[in-house]
């Protein structure tokens, strides 16, 4: 029973599928040479514009505080200066094109062919064998014979394609006015460290201390008196160097002292950095006091 099956090819679709996705490819970049060219030339006809427009902009911002620390007035100061000057042109740009494709095909070539024949012989003689010439008796003979024949075909084709795509516009730079120069006028604090000193156990030493001087001035250098300043630090405790003065004296100035104790059988008595911040209302100073 012969049968026979044909090959199945689906290179044919594969490559028109390729040669259309590379048509695609081909379109997309000359679309996207196109309209960069166009954005450019929108970008300069901006840039022209900005040039030649004047505004009046805020320039400086002047915050003045007064001796207690707290806001009392804002000067600002304005200037009539091309718009170009704080607004950059936008140039956009493609800052993604992505495609992507999928293709798949699948194709089924089948058959069958089927021949079939049969056949039979007989005899049949009262005297034993076949009479060849001439004989008595009787012979009989039988034969019989069939044959068929069947032919099946299949075929299956099938593809599927899918192209995705991608794209980003962009500005080149950012867009925005620039924030006014900001100055402040109003009162300083200083933190100046002073001397250190340990306390000994023997040759052991059980604590250190540093002095702080705390200095409150006026922007022209004069001092401020008679002010409370808050204080803080890390968790290093401290106290006023005079119990009896807690407030800036006469010169604007206030001296405090920042204790370490050192405990245990091996305490470590290494030196160590400690932030120190002062203020009064919104006017502060800071400084990092190591002992």
């Amino acid at each position: 029973m012969p049968s026979f099956i044909t090959d199945s090819n689906v290179s044919g679709e594969v490559n028109r599928a390729g040669i259309a996705f590379g048509d695609l490819v081909k379109g997309v970049g000359k679309a996207v040479a196109d309209t960069t060219v166009k954005l450019n030339q929108a970008g300069a006809g901006m840039a022209s514009t900005l040039a030649t427009t004047q505004v009046n902009v805020i320039v400086a911002q002047e915050t003045v505080f007064n001796d207690d620390g707290s806001f009392q007035q804002v000067r600002t100061f304005t200037q009539e200066l091309p718009l170009i000057n704080f607004i950059d042109p936008v140039f956009h740009e493609w800052s993604l094109v992505r495609l992507q494709g999928l293709y798949s095909g699948f194709e089924l070539s089948s058959g069958t062919k089927v021949k079939q024949a049969s056949g039979s012989f007989s005899d049949s003689s009262s005297q034993g064998g076949l009479l060849l010439v001439f004989g008595g008796g009787a012979t009989t003979f039988d034969g019989r014979s069939s044959s068929s024949d069947s032919t099946s075909t299949q075929r299956t084709d099938s593809s599927i394609g899918l192209a995705r795509m991608n794209a980003i516009l962009t500005p080149k730079t950012d867009i925005g006015v620039p924030k006014p120069r900001v100055s402040l006028q109003g009162p300083s604090i200083n933190v100046l460290q002073g001397q250190i000193t340990e306390t000994l156990s023997g040759s052991t030493v059980t604590a250190r201390e540093v002095s702080v001087l705390l200095e409150y001035r006026r922007q022209d250098g004069t001092a401020i008196p008679n002010k409370d300043l808050s204080i803080e630090t890390e968790g290093i405790p401290w106290r006023f160097q005079d119990p009896l003065k807690t407030q800036t004296d006469a010169t604007g100035n206030l001296a405090i002292v920042l204790r370490r104790e050192f405990t245990g059988a091996n305490p470590d008595t290494s030196p160590v950095a400690e932030i120190l911040t002062v203020r009064k209302g919104l006017v502060q100073g800071t400084a990092t006091i190591t002992f």
